[in-house]
């Protein structure tokens, strides 16, 4: 009986969904940009985004009539991204996106989140900064969302880390290439969130200092792991003297975890990475080579997982060397970085094309897309 009275709950409002899926039992209480919410008795309502709905029909269908369209577009979007067609997916979540910019709501997360995927495919790090935090502000809060774990469901894996907000492809680590210079000059916009803006303003002050501009770095919330990670790692390359040395002993800490809490191998990468490169920073020869050899852990262990990291612990450690007077070995660096990472921004560093031998130079420039 009571199977059938749930059943009977969908008889005023239809709603087909995509693929034939079943509409999950309820009646719709709300119809709005962010998606349809569909309540029951005794139950959680339950969000859907627009990219899961064909049509709706009866006393809703009117005001559901001008979102199809972008549920025409968010379904295309989202399909094509699950089958590995980022190229083609990118510009239609980039029109969806100028649509859900600071909102949220089932459909705004998964914009948001597949414009991410999206932007990391194709190495746009910098641009890949906006749609992480929509990310974090999107998911609806009290509310079940229908395929909330789309992704994981078509079997990606994972963009951002459930323990810290972080997007492990996504450090805040920066060379002077010309997209960062970009970034540098902007004047970041606040959000509201305090969350998202403290992290957009530590990725932003990472940027100002490799591009030699004037920066600040913001206080983080005591009980906020991620911004706490971020914080570190920015004031491990850009801090005091002193502000360097406490920066690396906490990522040091990070790095050897608990017996119950190992460190993700991501997070190794991420606290390695900044610690070669705050040890590059120092004055001691023995420090900066201590700083080569953290990096070098990049291009040894981590290049499958992270090749970002890789190419600019390369980069950074090449230029090192030929500063300490290596220069067969800051040869042997940049071979590999032109070789093995053809596509990486890190060739666009001007300190580095400097520093590089002629010949590796022009490779560099014959090789590297414009």
């Amino acid at each position: 009986m009571i199977a059938l009275a749930l059943l009977g709950l969908v008889s005023v409002t239809q709603i087909s969904l995509r693929g034939g899926e079943a509409t999950p039992p309820g009646t719709v209480s709300s119809v709005d940009p962010a998606g349809v919410v569909i309540s029951a008795p005794g139950a959680a309502p339950i969000a859907i985004g627009w990219d899961r709905i064909r049509l709706v029909e009866g006393e809703w269908a009117v005001k559901a009539e001008p979102f199809l369209p972008v549920a025409d577009l968010a379904w295309r979007a989202r399909t094509r991204l699950e089958r590995g067609d980022s190229f083609s997916a990118e510009p239609l979540f980039e029109q969806l996106f100028e649509k859900y910019r600071g909102q949220s709501g089932a459909t705004a997360a998964v914009v948001a989140e597949g414009l991410l995927r999206c932007r990391l495919r194709r190495g746009a790090h910098i641009a890949a900064i906006e749609p992480w935090l929509a990310t974090l502000t999107a998911s609806p809060p009290g509310v079940q969302v229908l395929h909330a774990s789309w992704a994981s469901d078509a079997g990606l894996l994972p963009a951002v880390d459930a323990a810290t907000g972080l997007v492990p492809a996504l450090p805040p680590v920066w060379l002077a290439w010309p997209s960062v210079e970009a970034f540098a000059r902007q004047t970041p916009a606040p959000s509201g969130d305090p969350r998202t803006d403290g992290l957009r303003a530590m990725f932003f002050a990472a940027a100002q200092f490799e591009c030699g501009h004037e920066m600040k770095i913001p206080s983080v919330g005591a009980n906020d792991i991620g911004s706490q990670i971020v914080r570190d790692i920015v004031l491990a390359r850009a801090g005091s003297p002193d502000q360097r040395a406490a920066a690396r002993k906490s990522l040091v800490d990070r790095l050897r975890g608990t017996p119950n809490s190992p460190t993700p191998a991501w997070l190794e990468a991420w606290c390695r990475a900044a610690i070669g490169r705050s040890l590059l920073r120092e004055t001691s020869p023995e420090q900066r080579q201590l700083g080569v050899v953290e990096l070098l852990h990049l291009p040894a262990r981590f290049s499958g997982m992270h090749p970002y990291l890789a190419g600019v612990a390369l980069a950074e450690a090449s230029v090192a060397l030929r500063e300490m007077g290596d220069a067969p070995g800051a040869d042997t660096l940049a071979r590999e970085l032109a070789e093995g990472y053809t596509s990486h921004p890190a060739l666009e560093w001007p300190k580095f094309r400097m520093a590089a031998p002629v010949r590796r130079t022009v490779a560099i420039q014959e090789r590297t897309p414009r």
